[in-house]
């Protein structure tokens, strides 16, 4: 049995300590206890080590493809996965905006509208100007409508239209229709 397993077992059973094992607990010395401490940090470290990663080895750029490639097979949940990974690894990456946004649409396509929005939220509070931004605030005014927070879209939407006046093509045409439906001033 693994030191893990052995680990959460005594997790498991410790509020089931009898009162005479609880004494004897708390008769440890305090160096001891310190000591039961430690080892289990250390074993929490050696878990994170041990958590299997979904990315590839390799660049950032090979890795954020590997993602976006699941996104485009529809495979949502691994999608998510994965960006989550890249975000976390990589968070000052020139391609964390794009990382943001594809993970945003990964909780979106499958009606997670709350986790959408604060996704997309992150992603433009952690990059402001990113090259993804204009679609960032987008889809965060989009993913709050369908949260029913259609004041909060129309100021996110007024946002956009400041900040980028320059926008063209499919966000402009977008904007103008969740405008409509959010019912903006």
């Amino acid at each position: 049995m693994s030191k893990y397993k052995l680990m959460d077992i005594f997790e498991s059973f410790k509020d089931d300590l009898s009162s005479e094992e609880k004494e004897r607990y708390d008769m440890l010395t305090s160096d001891d206890k310190d000591k039961l401490e430690r080892i289990k940090a250390l074993m929490d470290k050696e878990k994170v080590a041990l958590k299997a990663t979904l990315l590839p080895t390799g660049s950032p750029e090979l890795q954020y493809k590997y993602a976006f490639n699941l996104l485009k097979q529809n495979d949502f949940r691994s999608a998510e996965n994965a960006f989550k990974e890249f975000i976390g690894l990589h968070g000052n990456h020139k391609l964390i905006s794009n990382a943001f946004y594809w993970l945003g649409e990964t909780y979106y396509v499958r009606k997670k509208y709350r986790d959408a929005a604060k996704t997309f939220l992150n992603g433009y509070q952690k990059s402001p100007k990113g090259f993804k931004t204009p679609d960032i605030l987008l889809k965060l005014g989009m993913s709050l409508i369908q949260d029913e927070k259609s004041e909060n879209a129309c100021e996110v939407f007024e946002k956009l239209k400041k900040d980028y006046p320059e926008i063209t093509g499919n966000i402009r045409q977008t904007l103008k229709r969740e405008q409509q439906r959010a019912r903006c001033k």
